[in-house]
């Protein structure tokens, strides 16, 4: 039996968090033109080898606008530091 088993069995409120290595990393994109499109984004990032998750537009709080800000959700795997370093999508 492990923990969660027994709370759950005992009726305790509890809440399980994911670690660490299940979350993927959240990076953010600058600078491209506001009609980008997310697919251009996440194609573009898959053909350099990166485990792409999501891609979305951030918008203005007030009136719901797109700007040129992008955030990228990328899976864990052994060159996903290499992000850092990418300089553009299109080679």
């Amino acid at each position: 039996m492990n923990l969660r088993t027994i709370l759950t069995f005992k009726k305790i409120q509890h809440c399980v968090v994911p670690s660490r290595a299940k979350k993927p990393i959240q990076i953010v994109i600058r600078g491209l033109p506001r009609g980008t499109e997310t697919e251009e984004i996440k194609e573009g990032l898959i053909k350099k080898v990166f485990n792409v998750a999501k891609v979305i537009q951030l918008r203005r709080f007030r009136d719901k606008k797109p700007l040129d800000i992008f955030q990228v959700h990328l899976l864990k795997s052994e060159n996903v530091k290499e992000i850092y370093s990418l300089d553009n999508l299109i080679t």
